[in-house]
This record gives C-alpha cells, structure tokens and sequence, in this order.
C-alpha cells in the first residue's frame, strides 16, 4: 500500500531533496496488528561504481529496469554477449522473473510512464515488458520448464533486436502496456 500517486510527480523543495539523497536508509512500516518497521539500506558504494553508470557518450540503446535477482543474470548475459549498448539499471525494458500479474510491474508502470512523460522521453508506446505471462502461481512447478524460461525472459531483455509489440512466445511475454 502506498498513498503516492501514479501520474502526479511531487514538488520537492530543496532541502528534502538532500536528506533524500544524503539518506542511505529508509524505514518501512508493514500493515500487522503492531508496528514491525522494515529497515531498508541500498548500498551507498554503488553511487561511485564505475560499472554501474554510464555516460551520455556510451550509446545506451537499451535500458533495462529490474527488481530481484534477475539483476544478476541480466548482468552475466550482458558480459557474456558483450552488450555495451545495454544498460541494466535507450529503450526502456521492465524486466522481472514473476508473472506479468505479480512483482512490481504493475506498480512501477504507471510511475515509470509519468517520470517518462515529464523528461520527455515517450509514454506507453515506449515501454516494454519482458518476463512471464499472466499467471495464477508464481512459477510452473518443473525445474527445467523454470530454467527455460529464466533464461528467454533474461535473453529477451538483452537481445539486440527491438522488441515489438505485442509477442506471445511460449510463456514469456514481451509486450508494451497499451
């Protein structure tokens, strides 16, 4: 649950920039009959990890948005195919390993396209999905069918080729929210 809207950017005065951005943690509180916060501390040492920017200059073609684990096997596919041009963190890609209808896509859309929207850079039209489809249970139940399709979906995101809409290959779609 979250009170923010999807389609308004809040103003931000300067100084509750700062403390955002001088804060490396965040408490969460979790809906129990008592308060139980969850601390959340994302790694300050990535702000300067040459790996993990990019320059204008680079070329990104492909910008790839994930939350989990695939982060790990998005990156290995990418030094394996020496994708340069791909930036996992531009054709903007939301990757995840769940369904379609679990994980965080369905609440990342709508933010992403508004934040998309106020720099300029397209609307529904430009982003894509890759990863599962719709689905009643998080996963098939069979190790290989599981593996098969961790590997499309991460191959997916990295591909060269641009992903067009709509394609429905297997159980891995590869669609844009229109």
């Amino acid at each position: 649950m979250a009170d923010d809207h999807p389609y308004v950017i809040p103003e931000m005065d300067p100084i509750l920039r700062k403390q955002i951005q001088e804060c490396n943690w965040q408490i969460v509180n979790i809906h129990r009959e008592f308060r139980k916060p969850l601390i959340v501390m994302p790694a300050k040492n990535l702000l300067r990890n040459q790996n993990k920017h990019s320059d204008v200059e680079e070329g990104i073609r492909r910008l790839v948005l994930c939350s989990g684990k695939v982060y790990y096997e998005l990156d290995e596919q990418r030094t394996k195919e020496d994708a340069k041009d791909v930036a996992v963190y531009a054709e903007v890609v939301w990757c995840q390993e769940e369904p379609m209808n679990m994980g965080g896509y369905t609440y990342i859309l709508p933010r992403l396209i508004t934040s998309m929207k106020a720099v300029g850079r397209g609307g529904y039209e430009d982003v894509k999905y890759a990863g599962r489809a719709p689905s009643a249970a998080t996963a098939t139940g069979f190790l290989k069918v599981h593996l098969n399709e961790q590997a499309e979906l991460v191959q997916k995101a990295i591909q060269r080729e641009p992903i067009n809409f709509p394609l429905l290959r297997h159980s891995i779609y590869i669609v844009s929210p229109e």
